[in-house]
C-alpha cells in the first residue's frame, strides 16, 4: 500500500494568486521514477474550508499533507500566527496555528501523519505550534516567492521519492538544491522534528 500526499490548496480571491497549480504539478513530476509515480499517492484538495479540513485529512487519511498557500506571521494578537483558508464566498479565512495543532493532534490518534509541509510565507510559528505532536513539519521563515517554494517543494519531493523515510536527508537535498542555484530565499525553510 502507498503512502498518501494530500496537497491542500487554497488561493483566496482576496489576496494575490498563488501559483499552487504550477507547484502541484511540479511535485507530481518530481515523484515520478522511471515514468511512474513510486511510494506515494497525490491527492489534491483545492478551495478548502477550515470546516472542510478536518473532514479531508479524515477522509484520506495522508501519511503527508501538504498546504500550499497564505501564512501569516505571529503578532501582538495572534502570537502565533495562522495560514489562510477560504470561507463560502471565497475569501481569505484564518485558521490559527492552536487550532490546527488540535485538528492534527485530533488526526494523529487515528493513523499516521508524519510529516506537514507549510510552503506558505511566514509558516515558521505555525511549524512549531504543531512540532509537539508532527513527527516532521516544514515552514517558511518569511515571505518567500512563488518560484522559490515551488523549487523547494519539487526539490524536496525528488528526495522522498528516493528516500521515502528519510525526511531530514530529504529536506536537506532540497535546501542544497536552492543553495546551488544561489537563491538568496534558500535560509527561507525550516524543519522542525517532533521532540522524543
Amino acid at each position: 500500500m502507498r503512502d498518501k500526499i494530500l496537497f491542500l490548496a487554497s488561493s483566496p480571491q482576496d489576496f494575490a494568486l498563488t501559483q499552487w497549480k504550477s507547484e502541484f504539478v511540479g511535485i507530481h513530476m518530481a515523484l515520478q521514477k522511471d515514468g511512474k509515480i513510486n511510494h506515494f499517492d497525490l491527492v489534491l484538495g483545492e478551495s478548502i474550508t477550515p470546516t472542510s479540513l478536518p473532514f479531508m485529512l479524515d477522509l484520506y487519511k495522508p501519511r503527508i499533507v501538504h498546504f500550499s498557500g497564505h501564512g501569516q506571521q505571529g503578532n501582538k494578537e495572534n502570537k502565533s500566527g495562522g495560514i489562510f483558508f477560504i470561507d463560502e464566498e471565497k475569501n481569505a479565512k484564518l485558521v490559527r496555528a492552536e487550532v490546527l495543532n488540535k485538528i492534527f493532534t485530533l488526526m494523529r490518534k487515528k493513523f499516521d501523519l508524519d510529516i506537514v509541509v507549510l510552503n506558505s510565507c511566514y509558516s515558521e510559528d505555525q511549524a512549531k505550534a504543531l512540532q509537539a505532536e508532527v513527527p516532521y513539519v516544514i515552514g517558511m521563515k518569511a515571505d518567500v516567492k512563488d518560484s522559490v517554494a515551488i523549487k523547494f517543494a519539487e526539490s524536496l519531493y525528488r528526495g522522498l521519492a528516493n528516500y521515502p523515510n528519510d525526511v531530514p536527508y530529504a529536506f536537506s537535498l532540497a535546501q542544497a538544491s536552492l543553495e546551488a542555484d544561489e537563491n538568496e530565499q534558500a535560509h527561507l525553510p525550516v524543519l522542525l522534528q517532533k521532540p522524543t
